[in-house]
């Protein structure tokens, strides 16, 4: 800090130029004269006085070396010139040296307190316009309020954040910006600026002592952009949740549909077989052939809702569109942080560079890949080392590899068979929906969800590849 106030401060130098040594010889010439000129005209005998005055200006102007020349040119000159002149004595003359040397050496320290006095006031001038600079050009917002809240000082940031001019906002009490409140409250709040928005900002404040007077310095950060990414971290993951529920759902619909379809048909076949044995009988009551035959229809009927429903549910429309692969790897990484941080999981992300657009619906494959950030999460919670891995890989063709890796114990053979299956988890507490969503998503997008052993990391690897291109084209 002390080299950053050294920079600031620029010390003087000497300051004393070669002209006033001329000056202080012209002086002292100009004394030699003006003592002979004073002689002739008025007869007054006074060879020293002018010097001692030549003197004096010398050092007035140029200090302890001027006042010498001075009274060098001075004195020698009168000894010169008035050798036959009374006055001129080597005991006059021993005073006059005396004298001069002690008006030049108080002249020298008088300079020197002035200069001094100079530069420590351009120190402070130039600190202060350093400090104020600092100040005003601060990003963040500062404030300088007194002992009763009311603002003494705001820079800059402060006046476009409240969007008032400066002499509107100092005076003010602080807590009035803030809600009218009793005393300034540490935390965030809400405050509107004059054109109606709103803004969230976080106050903090340090105690800043002036000359026995209490002052504070309150910062204020304005976290508007952040809360808004976090909501727009939020909405996307309701987003994603409610992809989430919709795929269950329909899973859900086709799993009902899938096992109510079996018995409904056996129904129908025994409901026709026992319409054809009651058809045989002679004394068969028609109005028993005819409730069968209503109930095989409603059977019939149960079943064309069925189909209708799972195709209803089963067949949502895709929003595909051109999306970078690198932010669907880092908005699926953030939104499976959490459930990485609760782990103690480390994330390594890996991102060919060749990897560039994709066409598909980005919350649908955010979905998957978080679904597997998720269950490689739980795989690594009880290991040593809690790896896990997510990567876009590119193929000479331009398609895109997916994959999530981890550190995990791997699947079990056993289990291979029936992982994607719906309501099948390796899990202890997995409700094994989870997969069999991710599969259904996958597959809708025209691809695959495969998974293997003999991670780099020793655990499972899970893989699902898109087509991709290495750069968007216009119109495509």
């Amino acid at each position: 800090m002390q080299d950053f106030w050294l920079n600031i401060d620029h010390p003087q130098g000497d300051q004393t130029r070669p002209t006033e040594f001329l000056l202080a010889a012209g002086t002292g010439f100009a004394a030699i004269i003006f003592s002979k000129a004073i002689a002739l005209l008025t007869g007054a005998n006074l060879p020293y006085l002018f010097v001692v005055a030549g003197v004096a200006l010398s050092v007035a102007r140029g200090g302890l070396i001027a006042g010498i020349v001075a009274l060098a040119i001075g004195v020698g000159g009168t000894l010169w010139l008035d050798t036959g002149n009374p006055v001129v004595q080597s005991a006059n003359t021993i005073i006059v040296i005396i004298l001069c040397l002690i008006i030049s050496g108080a002249g020298e320290a008088f300079l020197r307190l002035r200069a001094r006095e100079k530069s420590l006031t351009e120190r402070c001038s130039h600190r202060e316009t350093m400090l104020q600079r600092m100040f005003d050009t601060s990003q963040a917002v500062i404030l300088i309020v007194g002992y009763d809240d009311r603002i003494v000082a705001v820079n800059s940031a402060g006046c476009r954040l409240f969007d008032l001019a400066r002499e509107a906002i100092i005076g003010v009490r602080v807590p009035d910006l803030f809600g009218g409140h009793d005393a300034i409250e540490i935390g965030v709040h809400i405050i509107k600026t004059p054109d109606g928005r709103a803004r969230r900002v976080r106050l903090s404040a340090t105690d800043l002592p002036i000359r026995g007077e209490h002052f504070r310095t309150v910062y204020i950060r304005d976290e508007t952009a952040t809360i808004v990414a976090a909501e727009a971290l939020a909405t996307t993951q309701q987003e994603l949740n409610q992809v989430a529920r919709a795929a269950a759902l329909g899973l859900l619909g086709s799993a009902i549909a899938h096992e109510l379809n079996q018995p409904l048909a056996a129904a129908t076949i025994y409901i026709n077989a026992a319409s054809s044995m009651l058809t045989k009988l002679d004394s068969a009551p028609p109005a028993a052939v005819a409730a069968l035959s209503d109930a095989a229809g409603q059977v019939l009927r149960s079943a064309a809702v069925l189909k209708q429903m799972r195709d209803f549910i089963g067949h949502r429309p895709t929003d595909a569109s051109w999306t970078d692969v690198r932010a669907i790897i880092m908005d699926a990484a953030k939104l499976g942080g959490l459930a990485l941080k609760q782990a103690d999981a480390v994330l390594e992300i890996s991102i060919d560079p060749a990897a560039g657009h994709a066409l598909v619906d980005p919350i649908q494959v955010q979905q998957v890949l978080v679904n597997l950030l998720v269950n490689a999460a739980d795989a690594v919670r009880d290991r040593t080392r809690r790896t896990v891995q997510l990567s876009a890989r590119t193929d000479v063709e331009g398609a895109i590899s997916f994959i999530v890796e981890d550190s995990g114990a791997g699947i079990p053979d056993d289990m291979f068979d029936m992982i994607f299956r719906p309501f099948c988890s390796t899990k202890s507490d997995g409700l094994g929906v989870g997969l069999a969503i991710s599969t259904r998503i996958v597959e809708a997008l025209g691809s695959r969800l495969t998974v293997t052993n003999g991670s780099s990391h020793g655990g499972a690897v899970f893989c699902f590849t898109l087509p991709g291109c290495r750069y968007r084209e216009m119109g495509a």
